[in-house]
C-alpha cells in the first residue's frame, strides 16, 4: 500500500511541475493580429476581441514563441473587463501550459510582472510547471517580490478542494513549496537573497500551516491573538480600528476554517468603507478562499457588500469563482444577499464580467433569486436571461460621451444643468488656521500649469479607428486658462501630440531652468484613456506613470521638495457607476469604490495625482460645457483657494460629484474621482502667500 501510494506520488508530481515539450508554443503567421489581440485583452475590450480571436490566433505564437495569454501576463495590471476576454480566450482553446523558448508559461511571466488577474484565471495544474531553469512560478514571484502573486499561489492549498486534488492529498504543501531550481534554491531563497526578508518569511510560515484529516487549518502559534483581533475588529463593523491593525502579514491569516480578516470585512455590510478596502485589498489578498473555496468576493456578494466587492474586482478577484460546490459569487448574492443590497451587488458583479448562465444543479442566478424573493436582481438577471454570455459584448449604455477610448457615439445627452434635486455648492466654511510652515513655500510665479488637450485622433488608422473626437474638451482648456493664470501659474498649452511628441515636451520642460525659481508644478492631461494610461492622437498608449515620473525629485532636481500635482481627464475603465433616481425606487445606489492601485502611484514624495475616476470606470464630459470634473475643480479652486488646501479642496470636489451625479438618457450616473496623495506639506494655490515666505 506504501509502494504504490508512493509511486502515485511520483506520477503526479511529474505531471503537476515537470513542463511537456509538447506544449512549446510553435510560432504562426499572424504576428501583428496576435499583437494587437493581446494589446484589446490588455485593455479589456471584449467587443475587440470578440471581432478579432480565432482558434488559430489564440493557438499560436509570435517569432519570439509568446502567445496571446504571454502578452497579456507581461503586462504588470489590467481593468476587470479583461476577465471575459480571457475567459473566452480559453473557450477558443488556447493552452494555458504553452512555454516560450525559455520554458516560461504564462504563469511565469504573471508571477514576475504580480499580474494577479491572469494568474487567478489560470488553471491549478498550470501554475506549478518548471521553466529552463527549473524555477516555478512561485520562485519567480519570490524573486521578484511579487507579493499578490506570491500570496495566491501560497493560499491555494487552503482549499480542500484543491489541496485534495494533489493526488488524494497526498502532495503536500511542503513539497511543492519547498521545491528548488536548478541552482538548489527554494521560494523562500530567492525571496530572501533578492531582498525580499517579508515575503521569504511570509513563505516559511505558510509551509508551516498544517491541513488536519478533516480539512481544518492549525499551525498559527503565537499570531492566533493578531487573528482573533482583527475578526474581532470586522465582526464589530469597526473600519477606523482595522485600518489601524491590518498588515501585510496579518490580512490573511487563516482560522480553522481558512477564514481570514479580509473575509470577515467582507461579510459584514457595515464594512463598507471606501477607505477601509483601499487599503486592505493591498495588503490582503483578494482571491484567497476558506476551506470549502469560497473567496472573499462570495462573502462579500453574501453580505451584499458592494464596496467590498468593488475593491475585490479591481484588484484581481475574479467574478467567476467557483466554490467546492459550483456555486459563484453572483449566485450566492442572488441567494444569500439581503434583498435591499442584492440588485446593487448583482450589478457590480455584472458589470466586471459575471456569467449570468453558470448554473448549479440546473439553477442559474435568476433561478435562484426569483426562489428566494431577491425581485429587484431577478428583474436586473432578466435582461440577460436566454443570452449566451460570450455573444453579448461589455458595453456601456450609448448616447453618453466618456473619455473612453472606445466609446461609441458621442452626443450632448448630458445635461449641462444639475439634475432634478442636486444640490449647488455651499458657502465657504473657513478652515481652522494653519501653521505657515505646514504649507509648502508659495512664489511669483508660482510655477509652470501644463494644459495638455488631445481632442483629434488621427483617422484612416486601425488603432484609432475608434477614437471620436473629444467635443467640448476646448471650455475645459479655456476653463483652466483663465483660473490658473488668476493664481500667477505660467500657463502653457499643448494640443493634439501624438504620445512620442507628448514625451518630448514634458522632457523639455524637465530640464527648463525656470523650475528652479518655481515653488509647484500642475499639468493638466486631457485625452482618451484606457487603464491608466491616456492615449497620444496618433493612438499610442502613454502610461501616467511614465509621465509623472519625469519629474521625481531624482531625475528632475529642480522640483526636489516642491509639489507636483496632475488632473486627469481620462477614463479609466468604460464602467458606469449607475445612482439611484431620485424619483424613482426603482433603481439601485450602485456607486463603486475607489481603489488603490500601486502602478499608478509615483516614485517617490511630494506628488498629488487627481483622476477624474476610478480604475475600471468611464469619466464624463459634455460638448456643449466641458467635463464634469475639469469644470468642478476649476469652480472648487476658484471658490476656496484663499481659505483652504488643496487636498480639502479636492475632498469637496469628490463629496459635491458623488451628491450630484451626472444625468443622461435612462438614468443617473456618479462620478467618483480618486486621489492619489504623496505630498509631505499642505499646498496652497492663494498667490497672496508669496508674499509671506
Amino acid at each position: 500500500m506504501e509502494e504504490r501510494f508512493r509511486k502515485i506520488f511520483e506520477e503526479r508530481f511529474q505531471e503537476l511541475t515537470e513542463p511537456d515539450p509538447k506544449n512549446r508554443a510553435s510560432v504562426g503567421d499572424s504576428p501583428a493580429d496576435l499583437q494587437t489581440l493581446a494589446y484589446d485583452v490588455i485593455r479589456g475590450d471584449f467587443g475587440q476581441v470578440r471581432r478579432l480571436a480565432t482558434r488559430q490566433l489564440v493557438t499560436s505564437a509570435d517569432a519570439a514563441r509568446p502567445t496571446v495569454l504571454m502578452l497579456v501576463a507581461d503586462a504588470p495590471e489590467t481593468p476587470v473587463h479583461t476577465e471575459k476576454c480571457i475567459l473566452y480566450s480559453f473557450e477558443l482553446g488556447v493552452n494555458p501550459k504553452a512555454a516560450d523558448a525559455n520554458g516560461d508559461t504564462a504563469a511565469h511571466l504573471a508571477a514576475r510582472q504580480d499580474h494577479l488577474r491572469l494568474l487567478t484565471l489560470l488553471s491549478f495544474d498550470a501554475k506549478w510547471l518548471r521553466n529552463d531553469n527549473g524555477a516555478t512560478p512561485l520562485m519567480e514571484a519570490a524573486r521578484t517580490g511579487s507579493w499578490k502573486c506570491a500570496k495566491h499561489l501560497l493560499h491555494l492549498f487552503r482549499s480542500e478542494m484543491l489541496n485534495g486534488s494533489c493526488c488524494g492529498g497526498c502532495l503536500s504543501t511542503f513539497v511543492l513549496f519547498g521545491l528548488k531550481d536548478r541552482e538548489g534554491r527554494t521560494a523562500s531563497d530567492l525571496a530572501r537573497l533578492s531582498g525580499h526578508s517579508e515575503l521569504a518569511s511570509y513563505i516559511e510560515r505558510e509551509m508551516g500551516l498544517g491541513i488536519d484529516d478533516d480539512g481544518s487549518i492549525s499551525g498559527l502559534g503565537d499570531q492566533e491573538a493578531d487573528r482573533q483581533e482583527l475578526q474581532r475588529l470586522a465582526e464589530a463593523g469597526d473600519s477606523a480600528g482595522l485600518r489601524r491593525a491590518a498588515t501585510r502579514g496579518s490580512c490573511d491569516l487563516p482560522d480553522r476554517s481558512g477564514l481570514t480578516p479580509l473575509m470577515w470585512a467582507a461579510r459584514n455590510s457595515s464594512c463598507g468603507d471606501e477607505a477601509l478596502w483601499e487599503q486592505l485589498v493591498q495588503l490582503g489578498d483578494p482571491t484567497c478562499a476558506d476551506r470549502w473555496a469560497r473567496s472573499c468576493l462570495h462573502h462579500a456578494a453574501r453580505a451584499g457588500n458592494s464596496a467590498a466587492a468593488s475593491a475585490l474586482l479591481a484588484a484581481g478577484a475574479s467574478a467567476n469563482a467557483r466554490d467546492d460546490s459550483d456555486p459563484t459569487p453572483l449566485m450566492w448574492a442572488a441567494k444569500f444577499a439581503p434583498p435591499a443590497t442584492a440588485a446593487a451587488v448583482g450589478r457590480v458583479l455584472l458589470d466586471s464580467g459575471a456569467d449570468w448562465s453558470l448554473n448549479r444543479n440546473g439553477r442559474t442566478a435568476l433561478d435562484l433569486a426569483a426562489q428566494n424573493g431577491k425581485s429587484k436582481l431577478a428583474e436586473l438577471l432578466r435582461g440577460y436571461d436566454g443570452k449566451n454570455y460570450f455573444n453579448e459584448p461589455l458595453e456601456l449604455p450609448r448616447r453618453v460621451v466618456t473619455d473612453h477610448a472606445h466609446d461609441e457615439e458621442p452626443s450632448d445627452d448630458e445635461s449641462s444643468s444639475n439634475p432634478k434635486g442636486a444640490t449647488s455648492v455651499k458657502a465657504v466654511r473657513h478652515q481652522p488656521s494653519r501653521y505657515e510652515e505646514d504649507f509648502y513655500p508659495v512664489t511669483n510665479p508660482q510655477g509652470y500649469c501644463l494644459i495638455i488637450n488631445i481632442s483629434e485622433y488621427d483617422s484612416g488608422s486601425d488603432i484609432t479607428l475608434n477614437f471620436e473626437e473629444r467635443q467640448g474638451s476646448d471650455r475645459d482648456v479655456d476653463r483652466v486658462k483663465q483660473i490658473f493664470e488668476r493664481l500667477r501659474f505660467i500657463v502653457k498649452i499643448k494640443k493634439d501630440l501624438t504620445a512620442e511628441q507628448l514625451d518630448d515636451f514634458l522632457h523639455e520642460i524637465k530640464k527648463s531652468p525656470d523650475l528652479a525659481k518655481h515653488g509647484s508644478f500642475v499639468c493638466f492631461l486631457m485625452a482618451h484613456g484606457s487603464h491608466d494610461c491616456i492615449y497620444g492622437k496618433n493612438g499610442v498608449p502613454c502610461e501616467i506613470r511614465n509621465l509623472t515620473e519625469k519629474f521625481k525629485s531624482s531625475v528632475c532636481r529642480s522640483l526636489e521638495g516642491k509639489p507636483k500635482v496632475f488632473f486627469i481627464q481620462a477614463c479609466r475603465g468604460s464602467r458606469r457607476d449607475r445612482a439611484v433616481a431620485r424619483s424613482s425606487r426603482e433603481q439601485t445606489d450602485e456607486a463603486g469604490a475607489p481603489v488603490y492601485n500601486s502602478a499608478i502611484r509615483p516614485a517617490e514624495g511630494d506628488f498629488l495625482l487627481c483622476y477624474a475616476t476610478t480604475p475600471g470606470s468611464a469619466a464624463f464630459r459634455n460638448i456643449d460645457s466641458g467635463s464634469r470634473y475639469v469644470q468642478t475643480v476649476c469652480e472648487f479652486i476658484e471658490k476656496y483657494f484663499r481659505e483652504l488646501d488643496l487636498i480639502t479642496i479636492m475632498t469637496k470636489v469628490s463629496g459635491y460629484l458623488h451628491k450630484n451625479p451626472v444625468q443622461v438618457k435612462g438614468g443617473l450616473y456618479h462620478v467618483v474621482p480618486q486621489k492619489v496623495d504623496q505630498l509631505s506639506s499642505l499646498v496652497s494655490f492663494d498667490p497672496e502667500r508669496a508674499r509671506k515666505v
